[in-house]
């Protein structure tokens, strides 16, 4: 990640891992109060209690000793696509769960497999078939 400078405005939401994401997510602007060698501190102006975060600077996670609660990003349109792509992998991971892979034919997993550019070369077959003669 890069380094944010002092004055610059980010944007911050609140959420954790058991907040329900269809529901809508606190968020403020905020702005970079210090720049330090491990963190970097931001205030929300528009919060009058609990208005300061610190960040580590190598990852922009807050820092915490307990459950992380607040995610910070570069603007809110980098939040929404973080979002967004969350969303389109829960969708692609329940469609290829262990009980729906009966619904795609042999040609659909191989297109698949290609526009991912997944490397099937190689790909062993766990229990082949024994021949029967």
């Amino acid at each position: 990640m890069r380094k944010p400078r002092v004055g610059e405005k980010l944007f911050v939401c609140y959420t954790n891992r058991y907040h329900n994401t269809n529901e809508e997510v606190q968020e403020w602007e905020a702005i970079v109060e210090k720049v330090g060698r491990k963190y970097f501190h931001v205030i929300l102006p528009e919060r009058s209690y609990d208005n300061k975060i610190s960040f580590h600077l190598d990852t922009w996670w807050e820092v915490t000793d307990y459950t992380r609660c607040y995610r910070i990003y570069e603007n809110k349109q980098a939040y929404l696509d973080e979002r967004e792509g969350s969303r389109l992998f829960s969708m692609l991971r329940e469609c290829f769960y262990q009980k729906y892979i009966n619904n795609f034919t042999l040609d659909q997993l191989r297109a698949t497999c290609e526009i991912l550019k997944i490397n099937t070369e190689g790909v062993k077959i766990i229990n082949p078939p024994k021949n029967t003669k």
